[in-house]
């Protein structure tokens, strides 16, 4: 048990730190901008230098999910752990683990590290993606329906 939580540590130290997670962060963060993009434009107006929005903030949270893209973005979420794993295969590290730990713990570890980093990339993706709208609501005039 112990092979097994030492073995999860060091798959998530990485697959989190390092660059290819912060670029799933931003591309799973710009899919779900996309995902909502085509609603965000159908409720803009623009009337005597003014730009105009009939919508709220929880519209866009209630639409997530209307196109393909946020389909896409647990895709996404899954290529960190997936380049590691190809790391690990290229570099010979993989024997390496199954030697030392076997199997077993190396299958809950995978698990475990691709459920918890996928989750992680989401969840920061969703955190920028309404950082991202709540800046730009800030700034803008709205019309309440």
């Amino acid at each position: 048990m112990k092979k097994t939580f030492s073995l999860i540590k060091s798959c998530i130290k990485r697959a989190v730190f390092n660059k290819r997670f912060l670029a799933a962060i931003i591309l799973t963060t710009f899919f779900e901008i996309l995902d909502v993009f085509p609603i965000f434009l159908s409720r803009i107006l623009y009337v005597d230098n003014t730009w105009y929005f009939s919508g709220d903030v929880l519209s866009f949270f209630r639409c997530f999910g209307s196109t393909l893209f946020g389909l896409i973005t647990f895709t996404t979420a899954a290529f960190p752990y997936a380049c590691s794993y190809c790391e690990d295969i290229e570099t010979g590290f993989f024997t390496n683990i199954i030697n030392r730990s076997g199997y077993p713990a190396y299958t809950v570890a995978s698990f475990t590290t691709c459920g918890f980093s996928s989750f992680l990339c989401v969840f920061l993706a969703d955190l920028l993606f309404s950082g991202f709208f709540l800046s730009f609501f800030s700034s803008a005039f709205y019309i309440w329906n």
